[in-house]
């Protein structure tokens, strides 16, 4: 434990000493450069000039680095989320294009079905109609042969009644 403490002592001083000795350099000990005159100009510019607590810069060195890799992450998240987006969008416009597909062909079919239905009514309806036109053209021919005959009997009648005028 002696020892340790001696250590210490020993590593206290070394440093001490190189202290005073970067305190010289920077405040102008003996021999240097600044003359004495100026001295309390330059100490002055050194204690305005803000201090920086080292903690306070790694911190936000830190916030500035995990902000910046928050952001990386949160962009390739999303670039990942889109792509995501245009694959799911692009399957549902291929599964929605073949849905069209199926529909038109089924459309196609039942307008196809439909159209034959129509047809058939049309056809059927035409030989109704050419059935009344010759039920109407015998009923022509009936209405003409009844009016022959009954001009056919007038003129019988008038010649009864002539002949019994005269006396025949």
């Amino acid at each position: 434990m002696v020892e340790v403490k001696t250590e210490l002592r020993i590593q206290l001083k070394d440093l001490y000493i190189r202290t005073k000795r970067t305190e010289q350099i920077l405040w102008g000990a003996a021999g240097s450069i600044i003359r004495p005159a100026h001295r309390s100009a330059y100490e002055g510019r050194l204690m305005s000039m803000p201090k920086v607590n080292i903690v306070a810069a790694a911190s936000a060195v830190t916030l500035i680095v995990s902000t910046t890799a928050g952001t990386i992450w949160y962009a390739a998240g999303q670039a990942s989320i889109i792509a995501n987006l245009e694959e799911t969008v692009s399957q549902l416009s291929a599964q929605s294009e073949i849905q069209q597909k199926v529909n038109m062909q089924r459309d196609i079919l039942a307008n196809s079905e439909r159209l034959d239905e129509v047809d058939e009514d049309i056809n059927d309806l035409w030989e109704e109609l050419e059935m009344a036109w010759d039920d109407l053209e015998g009923m022509t021919s009936y209405m003409t042969e009844i009016l022959r005959l009954q001009s056919r009997i007038a003129i019988l009648e008038k010649t009864v009644e002539f002949t019994r005028r005269d006396g025949m």
